[in-house]
Parts: structure tokens; C-alpha cells; sequence
């Protein structure tokens, strides 16, 4: 094709204007590919996170409980938790099952005082479900039937707590009297999830003791043999077998993961307009080197039209040349995103220092790593190359426009 050979050629003889127009190109690839693999690594982490250690991949709830879960009340509780747990554990693709008991509660140190969401958890099965045992970063996990408990490390921090100090978790029980347990702290708790670090655990038979609701739960955890992303008709099995058991409802970890989600989509939304500034940018470079390439080569295109060749094809010569702007750029913002992707993953960004003054909106912390997105790296690519080649029509038509008997006269 004879303006495919030409457009070759005359990249080729303008090698400084090529390069320096696919370099805007490729600064546009590559922030592309470096925001969209952090916003990928930082929605995936912040999922991973709300499951392992909040919400389970599926929970069991007594109905009318879900709609009211923020205000940690104790008036819809499911009575007989162990027993439902252990039916659901025997039921196909499950991995693990247990109870919690979610409740208001203060830790009182007799100097000062801090509300706090409570969790009464399960030390013999939580760890089938959750990773809190593999949070602890001092002392130790808790036993069952001791009053003591696990602090998060922020709590801990506020409260000046330690391994071996003693608390006052002041709490309202069922009946909305008020209640007064001393626990010991046998442990503190730090990981990615700001829940956890803000939260205080203690054994579920003390909690329930202590709220007046023996045996009950407010919530059963259940996790599945295939990840959170897998769950199948796991849900749809733990439908069926509750409906027999008592008013209850099932939820998925994506039914909790709803404000998670929403904060994601607004950074989506956010790099769009960051990326469309970006895109901007790029096309004015690609325009200008078009349109510089027209002017400077009047004459040529006067003798091309001299000797035949249309405005059609002229024009494709034009946008070939953008293109090949917009291949070459793209090709070397892939090379540059390789790089920075596989530095995202490997190494990440450390904003621990962050964390006590922004709210991400998100169950992350600490450290925010990137994730392969090949489909997204190299469709920036054929984005690039195929947007250069649009934005070039409107020079590269001015361009075959020109009258040859005035450009070869003058």
C-alpha cells in the first residue's frame, strides 16, 4: 500500500518530532496502566480484607437484623448459633462456619473512656473463617470461658493499653441494662483492615454471658472452599437449609461490600476525568505534529496531487503518520508499564504514615499494591494508536486540501 509506505518513511525522516509526540503517547499509557492497577489492587485488597476479617464470604442473619447491622443492636439475635453452625457445616462446598455476637460497648480504663463496636468471637472455629488469630502482634489468642480480650492495636494505642493491663468493657445487655465486664488484655491485633485495629474481641460464651443471650449470635460466618470470587450456589444451599431452621435471611460478602464498591466506582470516575486531561494532552501533540508535517510539506503534497493522488488518500497518508505516533508511543508506554506495574505488585506504596489522618473510605491500610491488568496495558496500547489516527483527520484533511498549482508556484 503505497500511502502505508510513505507514512513509514516519512516518520522515519522526522525522527525527533516522532519520538517527542510518542512520548506524550506513552506518558499517557502509562499512567493509565499504573492507576488503573493500583485501583484494581486497592478495590481487591480492601474486598480480600472486609471478607477475612469482617464479613465472611457468606453470613447467616436473623431477619430484620441486616437492615439495623450499623447500630449494633441485640434485639434480632439467632438463639442456638453453635447448633446452626454445625448444620452448616456439613452442608456441600463448605469450608467453615462461625458465630459472632456484634454489640455497642465502651473500654473504660478509669481514666478516660472510648465507645467501641465489641465482637464475641468463637476461638474454636473463627479461624476456619477469619484470620484474626493471624493478626495478633503481641500476646497471645484468646481461650474460651476467660474474661479477656484482644485489642486492636489504634484502640490499644488510644486507650494507652497493653499486653497484661486490665479494662472495664461497659456494655447494655439485652434488656438494656447496663453491664460492667473486667476483661485483661492477652493480646493486640494489627492488620490491613482499620476494623481490626479499632475493634475489641473477647470469647463468645463470655460475651453472651454478659449480654444475657446464652447461646446466640448475632451473625454466623461461613467461608467456602472456593474463594470469595467463586461462591457458585453456596449461597442458594445455605438458603435452602436455613428456611427450615427459623426466620433468617443470607447475605454474600458483595451485599456488605456495598459501600466499598461505591468508593471504588468514584475513583474510577476520578481517574476518568485524570485520564481525559491526559488524552487531551496527547491528541494537541499528535494534532500539532500532523499539522506541523502538512505545512512543512506543501510542496510534496502539491506534486503528490500533481502526479494523481486524491484527497481520500492523502488524507490516509496523514492519519497513517498519527497512527504510527500513536503505535510507536503506545509500544513504549507499554515497556515503561511493564516497569512500573511490576513495581506496584512487588514492591508498593508504603502510606502508613497516612492512615491516622484519611479515611480512604476503605479496609485497607498500610501499604497499597497494584495488580495485572494485561487486557487493560495492552488495550492502552490499541487505544493510543487508534486515537491518534481519529484525531488526525482534521489536520490531515486541511492538509490534502491545498490547491498544487498555488503550493508548487509559490
Amino acid at each position: 500500500m503505497l500511502e502505508f509506505r510513505l507514512a513509514l518513511r516519512n516518520l522515519w525522516r522526522h525522527k525527533r518530532r516522532t519520538i517527542l509526540t510518542g512520548v506524550v503517547v506513552a506518558f499517557g499509557v502509562l499512567l493509565f496502566s499504573a492507576f488503573d492497577s493500583l485501583l484494581l489492587g486497592f478495590e481487591e485488597d480492601s474486598l480480600r480484607n472486609l471478607v477475612q476479617y469482617e464479613s465472611g464470604e457468606v453470613s447467616v442473619h436473623a431477619r430484620g437484623h441486616w437492615e439495623k447491622r450499623e447500630e449494633l443492636l441485640l434485639d434480632r439475635t439467632i438463639p442456638g448459633a453453635q447448633q446452626l453452625a454445625g448444620r452448616l457445616r456439613r452442608l456441600e462446598g463448605v469450608r467453615g462456619v462461625t458465630p459472632q455476637l456484634v454489640f455497642n460497648a465502651a473500654v473504660n480504663t478509669g481514666a478516660e473512656e472510648s465507645p467501641v463496636k465489641a465482637i464475641g468471637t468463637d476461638p474454636a472455629s473463627d479461624e476456619t473463617v477469619l484470620n484474626l488469630r493471624q493478626a495478633v502482634k503481641a500476646g497471645r489468642y484468646l481461650r474460651a470461658g476467660e474474661n479477656e480480650a484482644l485489642l486492636g492495636r489504634e484502640l490499644a494505642k488510644l486507650m494507652d493499653l497493653k499486653v497484661g493491663d486490665t479494662f472495664t468493657l461497659v456494655l447494655r445487655t439485652q434488656r438494656t441494662t447496663f453491664e460492667a465486664l473486667d476483661l485483661e488484655v492477652v493480646g493486640l491485633l494489627g492488620s490491613s483492615s482499620p476494623a481490626v485495629n479499632q475493634g475489641v474481641y473477647l470469647p463468645l460464651d463470655v460475651a453472651q454471658e454478659a449480654t444475657g443471650l446464652p447461646g446466640a449470635a448475632t451473625q454466623v460466618l461461613v467461608r467456602g472452599e472456593h474463594g470469595f470470587h467463586r461462591l457458585g450456589g453456596l449461597p442458594a444451599r445455605l438458603r435452602e437449609e436455613t428456611q427450615h431452621i427459623g426466620d433468617l435471611e443470607v447475605k454474600t460478602w458483595v451485599d456488605w461490600s456495598g459501600d466499598y464498591l461505591a468508593h471504588a466506582q468514584a475513583d474510577r470516575q476520578n481517574m476518568k476525568v485524570i485520564l481525559g486531561i491526559v488524552g487531551v494532552i496527547a491528541a494537541l501533540g499528535v494534532v500539532n505534529s500532523v499539522l506541523l508535517a502538512g505545512m512543512e510539506r506543501s510542496r510534496e503534497i502539491g506534486t503528490l496531487k500533481a502526479l494523481g493522488m486524491t484527497e481520500r488518500q492523502i488524507t490516509r497518508l496523514f492519519m497513517l503518520e498519527g497512527m504510527g505516533i500513536g503505535l510507536f508511543g503506545g509500544l513504549l508506554g507499554v515497556i515503561l508499564s511493564l516497569g512500573a506495574v511490576a513495581y506496584l505488585t512487588l514492591v508498593g506504596i508504603d502510606y502508613s504514615q497516612l492512615t491516622t489522618e484519611y479515611d480512604f473510605g476503605m479496609a485497607v491500610e498500610g501499604l497499597m499494591r497494584g495488580v495485572w491488568n494485561w487486557p487493560s496495558i495492552f488495550g492502552a496500547w490499541v487505544f493510543g494508536a487508534a486515537f491518534s489516527f481519529l484525531v488526525s483527520y482534521w489536520p490531515s484533511r486541511r492538509s490534502a486540501r491545498l490547491d498544487p498549482a498555488v503550493v508548487l508556484r509559490g
